[in-house]
C-alpha cells in the first residue's frame, strides 16, 4: 500500500478469480491494482472504483450481445470506445486512427481473427505495435494461452466476460500516458 497525504492510496494486490462456468479455468488477471481518488474521493461508491482517467480502447468484437456488455462496462468507468466487427476492422482502425490505450480482440470472429489481427497490428509502426491487447476468448486453456502471448497479447480475459475481470486487466495493461 502507498499512502501520501492529500494525494490519496493506492492498493495493490494479486488476485486469480473464477469464471462462471463449472469446467472454466479462471480468467488470466494478475496483479492488478486498484487506486482510490484523493482525499477519498468516491469512497462511498462501493459498485465502482473513483473515478479514472479516460481509456481510449478499440474493441474488436463480431457478437452485438458481446459488444452492448462492453460498452455497458465502459460507460461505468468512462473508458471511450472505438467497436468494429471483426480483425480486419481493427486493424484498419489502428493503423488510421491508432494508437488507443488498449485493444480488447475477441479472438474467433468472420473475416479475420483476433490472432491475424494482433499479428498485424505488431507489425505497425512502433507506437501502434506498442499498443496492449487483451484477449476475449472462451478458450483460456494452457496451450491457448501460450499460442496468444507467443503472438503479442498482453492479457486474457475469459468469457462470458467479468466486469471485474476486464477492469483489472485494462487498468494494469493501458498504455502509461506522457505528463
Amino acid at each position: 500500500m502507498k499512502n501520501q497525504l492529500g494525494e490519496g492510496s493506492t492498493f495493490s494486490f494479486d488476485v486469480t478469480l473464477p469464471v462462471a462456468g463449472p469446467s472454466r479455468k479462471p480468467a488470466i488477471v494478475a496483479n492488478a491494482s486498484v487506486a482510490d481518488a484523493p482525499n477519498g474521493a468516491g469512497a462511498d461508491d462501493t459498485e465502482t472504483p473513483a473515478v479514472q482517467p479516460l481509456r481510449r480502447i478499440l474493441v474488436a468484437e463480431d457478437n452485438a450481445v458481446n459488444q452492448l456488455l462492453i460498452k455497458k462496462i465502459a460507460a461505468r468507468y468512462g473508458w471511450t470506445l472505438t467497436i468494429t466487427n471483426n480483425g480486419e476492422e481493427a486493424v484498419q482502425r489502428v493503423e488510421n486512427d491508432g494508437p488507443f490505450d488498449v485493444i480488447l480482440m475477441d479472438i474467433r470472429m468472420p473475416v479475420m481473427d483476433g490472432v491475424a489481427a494482433t499479428k498485424a497490428i505488431k507489425a505497425m509502426t512502433p507506437e501502434k505495435a506498442s499498443t496492449p491487447i487483451i484477449a476475449l476468448t472462451a478458450n483460456t486453456g494452457a496451450d491457448s494461452e501460450v499460442e496468444y502471448r507467443k503472438h503479442g497479447i498482453a492479457a486474457i480475459v475469459g468469457k462470458p466476460i467479468d466486469a471485474a475481470l476486464l477492469y483489472a486487466a485494462v487498468e494494469q495493461w493501458q498504455k502509461p500516458k506522457e505528463v
